[in-house]
C-alpha cells in the first residue's frame, strides 16, 4: 500500500457510514490530484508532490473526525 492509500484509509476509517466513506475518498483524492498539479507546475517532482499534498492534507485522524462530523449530521427538527 502506498502513502496515498494508507492516508485515504485512515481518514475513511473514521467516517462512518459506506456512502460517506465513498464520497469522502472520492473528493479528499480529488483534492489531493489538484494540489499535486499545482505543486508539479511549480516544479516539484511527481513523489515530492504527493507528499507535500498529503502533508497540506493535514493529520488523517483529525480530518477524518471532522469530515464524519460533516456528513454525518443529524437533521435539526423543530
Amino acid at each position: 500500500m502506498n502513502e496515498r492509500e494508507a492516508y485515504l484509509n485512515t481518514v475513511c476509517s473514521k467516517v462512518h457510514g459506506i456512502q460517506a466513506k465513498n464520497r469522502v475518498r472520492i473528493e479528499l483524492s480529488s483534492h489531493i490530484d489538484d494540489h499535486m498539479q499545482f505543486l508539479k507546475g511549480r516544479g516539484v517532482s511527481r513523489s515530492h508532490a504527493e507528499q507535500q499534498s498529503l502533508r497540506d492534507a493535514g493529520d488523517p485522524v483529525q480530518l477524518g473526525k471532522a469530515l464524519n462530523a460533516a456528513c454525518n449530521k443529524k437533521p435539526v427538527w423543530y
